[in-house]
């Protein structure tokens, strides 16, 4: 009887691993459906986050923004210079804009960086101070605007606009920038 029961623990054995390849065959099958799946709900939750982190999908109105903006005690103004060729361009506009904001509030509490290849210009203590014009990082003057309602401004091939709560990032042509609709709209 121990010679019999041998051949069948061995036919038993040999039927359960077969039985684990089975499954592990399907699982096989369905893996590659599974991860693309998941490689596709990771992509959109990231896109996700990034579109309610810079506010494309916050829904905010440019109204919601100006009162914020307007009611603030400290403001920014960025503006990204890449080349000389915007650079006219893009100095005739922020002058335009900082001058209308002047008008509304005192320029001390008035922010004004200027960035150019990781380098920024910048007047310390708000541009009623103007006879100290400091460079620092990029880095350091992105900290300060992000801290405050800012308007930052950068070239663009396209026009189009960011609105958070407390940020307008504006990306303009030489049209734009040429006629600077954003000085009326902030006033």
């Amino acid at each position: 009887m121990a010679a019999q029961t041998r051949p069948t623990q061995r036919a038993e054995k040999a039927n359960a691993a077969k039985e684990p390849k089975k499954a592990d065959e399907k699982s096989s099958r369905r893996s590659p459906y599974l991860k693309y799946l998941a490689v596709a709900v990771a992509l959109i939750a990231v896109i996700a986050a990034f579109a309610l982190g810079t506010g494309m999908l916050s829904g905010v109105s440019f109204s919601s923004f100006k009162q914020n903006f307007g009611s603030a005690k400290r403001i920014a103004v960025v503006v990204y210079y890449y080349n000389a060729s915007v650079y006219n361009m893009e100095t005739i506009c922020s002058t335009d804009l900082v001058e209308v904001l002047a008008s509304h509030r005192s320029p001390s509490t008035i922010d004004f960086f200027t960035i150019d290849n990781g380098t920024c210009t910048y007047i310390p203590n708000g541009i009623g101070h103007p006879a100290n014009v400091l460079t620092n990082s990029s880095a350091m003057c992105l900290n300060t605007a992000n801290s405050e309602p800012s308007i930052s401004m950068s070239y663009s091939p396209s026009n189009y606009s960011r609105i958070t709560p407390y940020h307008l990032g504006i990306y303009g042509n030489s049209e734009y920038f040429r006629s600077c609709p954003i000085a009326v709209d902030i006033s």
